[in-house]
C-alpha cells in the first residue's frame, strides 16, 4: 500500500484545519458602578437597567443616601463609554467619551456638583461638553448656564461653543484657559463680583493675576451686545460702498466676527492689513459665516 504522495519541490504542504466552533452568542453586560478603579466601593448603590441590546442603555445608580450628589451612569452600546466622574470618592458626575478627538459629555445634577467635580479635576481634564439645563429641566441636571459659567471662572476655566442635545437640555464647551488667552469685559465683570462674594478658587485667582500681570485683563474685548465700530475701519468702510453696504446686512454673527478680529490685532500694522482684508472681503459680497442675505436682495 502506498503511502500519502509526497509533495514537489517548492510546494507546502497545509495540514487541514479543524471544523471551526461555532460562535457563542454575545452578551451584553451591565457595567459595575465600582469598576473603574477610581470609585471607591460603595459609592453607589446597585444599578438597574433601562432598554435592551443596541438601544441608549442606561444604568441608574440607586443612591442609599438621599443627600447624596446625585449623577447618571450611562453606558451606550458601540464607541461610546462611561466614565465616572469621582469628587473625594462619591460619584459627582457622568462622563460619556465618544471618539479620542472629541471632548466627552459630561451630566452633573446641579451647581454644587460643578463645583465639586472642577475641584477634582480642573487641573487635570482637557474639557468637557457639560450639559445644562433649559428653563424648566430639573432633571437629569438642573445646572443653569449662568451658574455654570461662574463656577467654570473660580477654578480657572472658560466656556466656549453650544450644541444641541435634546428637548430639556443643552449643551456648552467648557475647558480649562488657554496661556494667553484674551479675557472679555464680561467675563471681566463676573470674576469682579465672585472676588468681592469670596467665591474665586486659587487655580481661577492665579488666572487673574497672570492677567493683569500681562495686560490682559484691562484690554479685555466687549462683548457681542455691546461691541461698537471703530473709527478706523468705519472711515475704510466709508470710503468703500459696497463693503459698507454689505457690512450693513451682516448678521449679528458676522458683524461681531469682524469687529472681533479687528479689535484683537495687538500690533498697528496687523490692525490695518485686517481691516483692509475685511473691506475687501465685504466689497466681494462675501462673509466670515455664512448668511442668506446677500448684497442686491
Amino acid at each position: 500500500m502506498s503511502g500519502p504522495a509526497a509533495a514537489s519541490p517548492g510546494t507546502a504542504t497545509r495540514t487541514p484545519r479543524s471544523p471551526r466552533r461555532p460562535r457563542r452568542p454575545h452578551r451584553y453586560a451591565p457595567p459595575s458602578p465600582t469598576a473603574d478603579p477610581r470609585v471607591r466601593a460603595g459609592a453607589t448603590g446597585t444599578a438597574r437597567p433601562l432598554g435592551g441590546i443596541g438601544s441608549d442603555c442606561r444604568w441608574v445608580p440607586v443612591r442609599s443616601d438621599p443627600g447624596s450628589p446625585g449623577a447618571l451612569v450611562t453606558r451606550l452600546p458601540g464607541r461610546e463609554r462611561t466614565h465616572f466622574a469621582v469628587a473625594g470618592g462619591a460619584v459627582v458626575g457622568e462622563i460619556r467619551v465618544g471618539s479620542a478627538a472629541e471632548a466627552p459629555e459630561l451630566v452633573v445634577a446641579d451647581a454644587d456638583a460643578w463645583r465639586e467635580w472642577l475641584g477634582a479635576h480642573h487641573d487635570s481634564a482637557t474639557g468637557v461638553w457639560l450639559v445644562l439645563a433649559r428653563q424648566g429641566t430639573t432633571h437629569p441636571t438642573s445646572l443653569t448656564y449662568d451658574q455654570a459659567l461662574d463656577e467654570a471662572l473660580c477654578h480657572g476655566w472658560i466656556d466656549g461653543q453650544a450644541g444641541r442635545r435634546d428637548e430639556s437640555t443643552y449643551r456648552r464647551r467648557f475647558t480649562p484657559r488657554r496661556p494667553r488667552s484674551p479675557w472679555s469685559a464680561r467675563n471681566v465683570d463676573l470674576v469682579t463680583r465672585l472676588i468681592s462674594e469670596g467665591r474665586m478658587r486659587p487655580a481661577g485667582m492665579a488666572e487673574v493675576e497672570r492677567a493683569r500681570a500681562d495686560g490682559r485683563w484691562d484690554a479685555a474685548y466687549p462683548g457681542q451686545a455691546t461691541a461698537e465700530v471703530p473709527d478706523d475701519l468705519a472711515a475704510a468702510l466709508a470710503a468703500q460702498p459696497r463693503a459698507r453696504a454689505m457690512f450693513d446686512i451682516l448678521t449679528a454673527q458676522n458683524r461681531y466676527a469682524v469687529l472681533y478680529r479687528v479689535g484683537g490685532a495687538k500690533r498697528a500694522d496687523t490692525r490695518a492689513r485686517r481691516i483692509a482684508q475685511f473691506v475687501d472681503m465685504l466689497a466681494r459680497g462675501e462673509t466670515v459665516h455664512p448668511q442668506r442675505r446677500a448684497l442686491g436682495d
